[in-house]
Protein backbone atom coordinates (compact mmCIF):
# COMPACT_ATOMS: atom_id res chain seq x y z
CA UNK A 1 0.00 0.00 0.00
CA UNK A 2 3.11 2.20 -0.01
CA UNK A 3 1.99 4.19 -3.17
CA UNK A 4 -1.89 4.83 -1.78
CA UNK A 5 -1.05 4.86 2.07
CA UNK A 6 -3.04 8.14 2.85
CA UNK A 7 -5.84 6.86 0.46
CA UNK A 8 -5.74 3.32 2.24
CA UNK A 9 -5.90 5.33 5.98
CA UNK A 10 -8.40 7.75 4.99
CA UNK A 11 -11.13 5.10 3.69
CA UNK A 12 -10.31 2.57 6.92
CA UNK A 13 -11.19 5.78 9.02
CA UNK A 14 -14.32 6.50 6.91
CA UNK A 15 -15.19 3.26 7.50
CA UNK A 16 -14.51 3.18 11.51
CA UNK A 17 -10.89 1.65 11.77
CA UNK A 18 -9.40 2.80 14.72
CA UNK A 19 -6.31 1.37 14.30
CA UNK A 20 -4.56 -1.13 12.67
CA UNK A 21 -2.07 -3.51 13.69
CA UNK A 22 0.51 -3.59 11.68
CA UNK A 23 3.17 -7.09 11.48
CA UNK A 24 6.47 -7.79 10.38
CA UNK A 25 7.95 -10.69 9.34
CA UNK A 26 11.95 -9.93 8.81
CA UNK A 27 13.97 -7.20 9.98
CA UNK A 28 13.91 -5.19 7.63
CA UNK A 29 9.59 -5.10 8.07
CA UNK A 30 10.33 -4.09 11.36
CA UNK A 31 12.10 -1.05 10.35
CA UNK A 32 9.21 -0.14 8.42
CA UNK A 33 6.68 -1.16 10.31
CA UNK A 34 8.41 1.22 13.18
CA UNK A 35 8.57 4.06 11.00
CA UNK A 36 4.90 3.99 9.95
CA UNK A 37 3.64 3.87 13.90
CA UNK A 38 6.59 7.14 13.83
CA UNK A 39 4.03 8.85 11.17
CA UNK A 40 1.36 7.70 12.58
CA UNK A 41 1.42 7.04 16.23
CA UNK A 42 -2.75 6.70 17.17
CA UNK A 43 -3.07 4.66 14.38
CA UNK A 44 -0.71 2.01 13.76
CA UNK A 45 -0.15 -0.87 16.53
CA UNK A 46 3.55 -2.40 15.96
CA UNK A 47 3.60 -6.09 15.98
CA UNK A 48 7.29 -7.10 15.48
CA UNK A 49 8.71 -10.46 14.62
CA UNK A 50 10.33 -12.73 12.51
CA UNK A 51 8.97 -15.40 9.81
CA UNK A 52 10.25 -19.08 10.52
CA UNK A 53 11.26 -18.50 6.20
CA UNK A 54 12.77 -15.57 6.58
CA UNK A 55 16.28 -17.75 6.61
CA UNK A 56 17.77 -14.78 9.03
CA UNK A 57 17.92 -16.90 12.40
CA UNK A 58 21.50 -17.24 12.64
CA UNK A 59 22.84 -15.89 16.09
CA UNK A 60 23.89 -12.73 15.36
CA UNK A 61 20.91 -11.63 13.59
CA UNK A 62 18.82 -12.69 16.41
CA UNK A 63 20.99 -10.71 18.75
CA UNK A 64 20.16 -8.12 17.23
CA UNK A 65 16.59 -8.47 16.37
CA UNK A 66 15.26 -9.70 20.23
CA UNK A 67 17.68 -6.30 20.99
CA UNK A 68 15.45 -3.99 18.81
CA UNK A 69 12.09 -5.75 20.03
CA UNK A 70 12.50 -5.33 23.51
CA UNK A 71 14.15 -1.60 23.09
CA UNK A 72 11.26 -0.76 21.35
CA UNK A 73 8.79 -2.62 23.31
CA UNK A 74 9.93 -0.49 27.02
CA UNK A 75 10.51 2.99 24.75
CA UNK A 76 7.30 3.01 23.52
CA UNK A 77 5.58 -0.14 23.57
CA UNK A 78 3.99 -2.60 20.98
CA UNK A 79 1.12 -4.62 19.90
CA UNK A 80 2.25 -8.06 19.77
CA UNK A 81 5.47 -10.23 20.15
CA UNK A 82 6.61 -12.70 17.75
CA UNK A 83 6.13 -13.88 13.83
CA UNK A 84 2.44 -13.56 12.82
CA UNK A 85 2.73 -15.88 10.38
CA UNK A 86 -0.51 -17.49 8.53
CA UNK A 87 -2.00 -20.87 8.92
CA UNK A 88 -1.22 -21.79 5.05
CA UNK A 89 2.70 -21.69 5.88
CA UNK A 90 2.90 -24.43 7.93
CA UNK A 91 3.15 -27.21 4.69
CA UNK A 92 5.72 -24.59 3.73
CA UNK A 93 7.92 -24.38 7.02
CA UNK A 94 8.00 -28.35 7.09
CA UNK A 95 9.23 -28.19 3.36
CA UNK A 96 11.90 -25.31 4.36
CA UNK A 97 12.81 -27.34 7.76
CA UNK A 98 13.62 -30.70 5.94
CA UNK A 99 15.07 -29.01 2.50
CA UNK A 100 17.42 -27.75 5.17
CA UNK A 101 18.07 -31.01 7.68
CA UNK A 102 16.03 -29.30 10.25
CA UNK A 103 12.08 -29.89 11.73
CA UNK A 104 9.59 -27.30 12.41
CA UNK A 105 9.63 -27.65 15.55
CA UNK A 106 13.92 -26.48 15.40
CA UNK A 107 12.90 -23.61 13.90
CA UNK A 108 10.36 -22.60 15.99
CA UNK A 109 12.48 -23.11 19.47
CA UNK A 110 14.90 -21.05 17.52
CA UNK A 111 12.49 -18.01 17.25
CA UNK A 112 11.20 -18.43 21.02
Amino acid sequence: FAHDLEQVLDRSSRAGVVGLFVCSTSQLDMQKVLKLRKAYPDRIHPCLGLHPLDGTFDEDVWAVTRELIIAEHFERGIAGIGEIGLDFSRPILREHAKANGTTEEEVRATQI
